[in-house]
């Protein structure tokens, strides 16, 4: 019986991977996550979709939850860490986003998105000067890297300015 359990949970884990990876449909795909996780399986592609589908659907708490089993074994520089960051700032908890952004740049990412996502803190908690110095920094690094994504710190910028 466990062996057929552990199939069928793997089963849901893959349905849900396709609806949420392939399709962007979260509802239907978080129905089998949770299914999947109700036998029990314990798999870190389970906590990072189920996440995942939690994020998409605005459920922060959720999905910080999914991600908790992850957190202690993963690298301060993995790009993931700005999801977490995200759910973080929706749920008002600013000194702790930062601390993430920040502890990915003294570990060496240099990515266009923690300079923007430091910038919405700053300008969340009414920091207008610090918030233009991170959009300004994050839309410079996307354009020397020729990144297409250098339009979203340029309009921050350009919207404060």
């Amino acid at each position: 019986y466990a062996h057929l359990k552990q199939g069928l949970a793997s089963l849901y884990l893959l349905m849900g991977k396709i609806y949420v990876h392939t399709y962007g449909e979260y509802t239907a795909g978080l129905k089998f996550l949770e299914m999947a996780k109700d036998l029990n399986l314990q798999d870190d592609e389970l906590h990072r979709t189920l996440g995942e589908a939690y994020f998409h659907l605005d459920r922060y708490r959720e999905a910080l939850l999914s991600w908790s089993p992850l957190l202690t074994r993963i690298q301060p520089t993995d790009p993931f860490l700005f999801r977490v960051s995200a759910c973080l700032m929706h749920l008002n908890q600013m000194d702790l986003a930062q601390s993430i952004l920040s502890k990915m740049w003294s570990s060496g990412c240099r990515s266009t998105a923690i300079y923007n996502n430091l910038g919405v803190i700053h300008e969340i908690l009414g920091r207008r000067d610090l918030a233009l110095r991170f959009y300004f920094l994050a839309t410079q690094r996307a354009v020397t890297q020729g990144r297409k994504d250098s339009l979203i710190p340029k309009k921050n910028f350009d919207r404060l300015i």
